[in-house]
């Protein structure tokens, strides 16, 4: 396998392959359905629900990777309670 930067053996699944995208951890493995005929699935479960990339070779799905559009940080509790309370001072209910 020629070396790419994001994406790497698997340690723990012979013949799979693990990608890496934006802090996200993908799973790559070969697939042989009757739609994608011989090419590589890469797969990302997380809370957001499954995410899935398809590509015919390793360097094209490194690329892929690459593209993927940076998911947006989440609000951390401190800022989510302070929306709130600006919300119920803009309001005037209390």
């Amino acid at each position: 396998m020629q070396n790419l930067h994001n994406i790497e053996p698997s340690g723990f699944h012979k013949g799979q392959y693990t990608g890496y995208a934006h802090g996200s951890v993908y799973r790559i493995s070969r697939t042989n359905s009757s739609r994608y005929s011989e090419t590589w699935r890469a797969e990302r479960r997380t809370g957001d629900g499954p995410y899935t990339l398809y590509a015919a070779t390793l360097q094209s799905m490194s690329v892929k990777l690459e593209t993927i559009p940076r998911r947006p940080q989440r609000a951390t509790d401190a800022e989510i309670r302070e929306e709130l309370r600006n919300e119920v001072t803009n309001t005037g209910d209390c």
